[in-house]
């Protein structure tokens, strides 16, 4: 989702080639992923030579780590024993649900306030800093 952030700012679409390329993840795996984020209202795609993956303007500043995460992964996340036990709970923790609430918490947090715009920039600034630094 960053790289096709990334291309959106330039208003061009990315394909899957090139997604899944520069994420060094098959091709096949990441197109069942971005299909399923299309399906979700996430991004858009565009069939033909100048096609692609695309998210709308109107969009570019409001979709967060959360958005994608909670598509994947449902709400296990929020609401999941981290062991993957059925019966954990406040009432019933399990050996490590304590400990995990705040680490949880601050995960979810993390993700529903980081935009994919913010990470786009950081990562764009990122690869700048070690393209000046290396020269």
């Amino acid at each position: 989702m960053i790289c096709i952030t990334k291309n959106a700012q330039k208003s061009k679409p990315v394909s899957i080639g090139e997604v899944s390329s520069k994420i060094n993840v098959p091709e096949a795996y990441t197109s069942k992923i971005l299909q399923r984020l299309v399906k979700a209202g996430m991004h858009k795609s565009k069939k033909g030579v100048n096609g692609g993956f695309y998210i709308e303007n109107r969009l570019l500043d409001k979709l967060t780590l959360w958005h994608i995460v909670n598509e994947i992964d449902g709400v296990n996340l929020k609401y999941g024993c981290v062991l993957g036990l059925d019966d954990c709970s406040n009432q019933h923790p399990c050996p490590v649900h304590n400990e995990y609430k705040s680490i949880r918490q601050n995960l979810i947090t993390f993700f529903e306030n980081t935009y994919l715009t913010d990470l786009t920039e950081n990562m764009v600034k990122s690869l700048f800093d070690k393209a000046y630094v290396n020269k």
